[in-house]
């Protein structure tokens, strides 16, 4: 049995959940936007090409750099990234072919 003991949380594994909606928040603005269905899919997918999001906050466009995940603190950016990084080779290679 393998324990995520001691790792930060860079270094812990990804672990799949069954999340259908998140919120995000905008510091610029102080805003919180509540995403779900497709928008969110593509916005937690890192190998979907998403470079903006809509904040309700100051209802425009904004920078995926600009927001953050609003449980966790952690940059969308950022998460975004790490996912990609801990995804295996062979499923990144799948992901990016099948546009998935």
């Amino acid at each position: 049995m393998s324990t995520d003991r001691g790792l930060s949380a860079d270094e812990r594994p990804v672990k799949a959940t069954k999340r259908n909606a998140r919120v995000y928040h905008h510091p610029a603005c102080g805003g919180r936007t509540e995403i779900s269905g497709v928008h969110f899919a593509m916005l937690d997918n890192p190998f979907r090409s998403v470079r903006e999001t809509y904040c309700c906050g100051c209802q425009q466009y904004v920078r995926v750099e600009d927001v953050e995940w609003a449980d966790t603190g952690e940059n969308v950016a950022s998460y975004r990234r790490r996912i990609v990084a801990q995804t295996p080779w062979w499923l990144k290679i799948v992901r990016f072919v099948v546009g998935v």
